[in-house]
């Protein structure tokens, strides 16, 4: 999602920095990608950096990644608000803004953060297709007033 500076307090970046840098130093807190790595989750659910897979045994290589294409991506750490369903972090409901309580945040790559994310974005587009879907068919009509 596209980040939206009207959510979040003035000192954002610098928290988020702090969070991503000097609290997690740099690595994912729940895979442990490292920022600016390329590499690739296998189904192990463990971060490998490119060079690591390459230099795995081919058949726990095969157990891990499959038929892997060999295409890295490359880690950008962010910052998480723990604010979903069971989350710890009510803030944007209390207040409408994100806050900077470092207990309630987790800095993570982008696919942990999606993942974290999934249950809101399944939502979102559900709302999305469903506004849709009432624009393409309104209820009423002036066919049906007259």
């Amino acid at each position: 999602m596209p980040f939206d500076p009207s959510k979040y307090p003035a000192n954002w970046k610098a928290f988020s920095k702090h969070i991503r840098f000097e609290r997690a130093k740099g690595k994912c807190e729940q895979c442990g990608a490292v920022n600016y790595e390329r590499g690739k989750k296998g189904s192990d659910g463990i971060w490998r950096s490119e060079n690591d897979i390459h230099g795995l045994n081919s058949d726990v290589g095969f157990a891990l990644y499959g038929d892997w294409d060999f295409k890295c991506s490359k880690v950008i750490l962010t910052v998480a608000h723990l604010d979903n369903e069971g989350g710890v972090c009510r803030c944007k409901a209390d207040t409408g803004m994100k806050c900077v309580d470092p207990n309630h945040v987790l800095a993570l790559c982008q696919a942990c953060h999606l993942a974290l994310d999934l249950p809101h974005h399944i939502e979102n587009a559900r709302q999305t297709r469903i506004k849709k879907n009432d624009a393409a068919r309104p209820l009423f009509t002036e066919e049906n007033n007259a």
